[in-house]
């Protein structure tokens, strides 16, 4: 089942002293459902990532992102981003960077437009183009493993922008490198032109690895989970709860200490089974 707006007190004063909260995979549209989303977003303090759900709650509705207090990323596709914007998924494909540039702006949000070529784009730092990835990615789950990438790299103190282009590229390459053991992945010239972007000016920039190797922070032999962080990710509903597992999982490949899982009682013990390294918070 969806989940009630009555949960907005309980939710609120549970993330109060963690890292980041992750919003959407699998967690439906349902009118209560949506009223807690733009509650939550509207009111909540810590760092977001809004993915499928979490976005379809703003469909139509793009420029009231730009309230609440909270550093945004939104990761949406480009039929999300259409519907956000109110126009068509033809639209933003025919000019990835400036929509998503544009929908940045009006959000007050890093936006990181999914597909071939992702784009993330920051209202204030520009926009940056990730050279990984392959058509093989486009397949169910695939976003949220992206969302939970994003968010654990939040939880570990990442400053969002970096996560954002962190996680891209990362995702992207994990899954060039499973095309290399699967099989030949034939990449289609579906996005922008590599010399084109490297001979920009201004504030369009390539993601390559020498210089977001620079961004990671070695970790201390003497760590241990309290030093990284704690993320929260409030995803699925009955019959989706493969998008919570999805994203609790790679949020815990990505480095966070802790993992939650705020979900659906119904599904809480798939949810349990489906990510035996993460918590869970029945709603």
């Amino acid at each position: 089942g969806g989940l009630a707006a009555s949960n907005l007190e309980m939710l609120l004063g549970f993330i109060e002293a963690k890292q980041v909260l992750a919003i959407g995979p699998g967690l439906g549209i349902e009118s209560a459902t949506v009223e807690l989303v733009r509650n939550i977003v509207g009111t909540c303090e810590v760092p977001l990532v809004l993915d499928a759900d979490g976005l379809n709650a703003f469909a139509g509705d793009l420029d009231s992102l730009a309230a609440g207090p909270a550093t945004k990323v939104l990761t949406p596709h480009p039929g999300e981003l259409a519907r956000l914007m109110g126009t068509t998924t033809d639209e933003i494909q025919s000019d990835r960077v400036a929509c998503a540039r544009l929908a940045a702006e009006r959000a007050a949000s890093i936006v990181v437009l999914k597909g071939a070529q992702s784009v993330v784009a920051h209202p204030q730092a520009g926009v940056f183009v990730n050279p990984t990835g392959n058509p093989g990615m486009a397949t169910g789950g695939s976003g949220d493993v992206l969302t939970g990438l994003v968010a654990g790299l939040i939880s570990q103190g990442y400053d969002p922008l970096i996560a954002a282009c962190l996680g891209v590229y990362i995702h992207g390459s994990a899954g060039d490198l499973a095309a290399q053991g699967l099989g030949e992945v034939v990449v289609a010239d579906l996005g922008i032109p590599i010399e084109l972007i490297e001979g920009a000016a201004g504030d369009l920039h390539l993601l390559t690895a020498e210089a977001l190797a620079e961004r990671l922070r070695p970790r201390s032999i003497e760590g241990h989970k309290g030093d990284y962080g704690h993320a929260v990710i409030l995803a699925g509903s009955t019959g989706k709860s493969g998008a919570a597992i999805l994203g609790a999982r790679a949020a815990i490949r990505a480095g966070a200490g802790l993992v939650t899982v705020a979900t659906s009682s119904t599904i809480v013990q798939a949810v349990d089974l489906g990510s035996i390294e993460s918590m869970t918070l029945p709603l």
